[in-house]
């Protein structure tokens, strides 16, 4: 015979429909302790993307949040900013949490720790220039750096300044051909 133990069980009460890839999504969550004595720890919980409405842990794991000890009958109701990854593809998709994911906790039951939300349709982001820094110019020095963007449509895409370069620098706008920063101090 098993000793009494907590169990937890969840409900996803309120989620946006679509999102970005590298957005955050808020997740509106009821996580409740129905078991047979007070939850003496913390409890984790995992979101995770899914194409379809079988949640898995094997699914892709998008964050990770704590409930805290819950009593018998008491509930940790709470909004999760959950991250969606730039790495996911567009698509539809199912979004869903797992109460103790590793099954760590000792649990009355494990079999109603995974709760489906609804479904979420992600779209790719916008174009993002991920170039961090540049490097510094010498003066009559040959100047080359190359700005790396990811995301966005597979559209072409135009640059453009947007405010004034430093006095010397120039944008060639077919790309690959060196410059030389003519004025000291820009």
């Amino acid at each position: 015979m098993r000793a009494p133990a907590p169990d937890w069980i969840g409900q996803i009460t309120g989620t946006a429909s679509v999102a970005v890839a590298g957005d955050v999504v808020p997740v509106s969550r009821v996580v409740e302790n129905i078991g047979l004595v007070n939850a003496a720890s913390a409890v984790d919980i995992a979101y995770y993307l899914s194409v379809d409405d079988v949640p898995l842990v094997s699914d892709l794991e998008l964050g990770r949040f704590t409930i805290p000890p819950l009593e018998i009958g008491a509930f940790d109701v709470d909004v999760d900013a959950v991250p969606v990854p730039l790495t996911v593809a567009a698509g539809d998709y199912f979004l869903h949490f797992i109460i103790d994911p590793d099954q760590d906790r000792e649990e009355v039951r494990v079999d109603n720790n995974a709760v489906l939300g609804s479904r979420l349709s992600v779209f790719p982001p916008d174009l993002q220039i991920v170039t961090s820094a540049l490097p510094v110019a010498r003066t009559g020095a040959p100047y080359q750096v190359a700005l790396i963007a990811v995301g966005g449509t597979s559209i072409e895409k135009t640059w453009s300044i947007v405010q004034s370069l430093v006095p010397g620098l120039a944008i060639d706008p077919v790309g690959g051909h060196p410059r030389r920063h003519t004025h000291h101090g820009g």
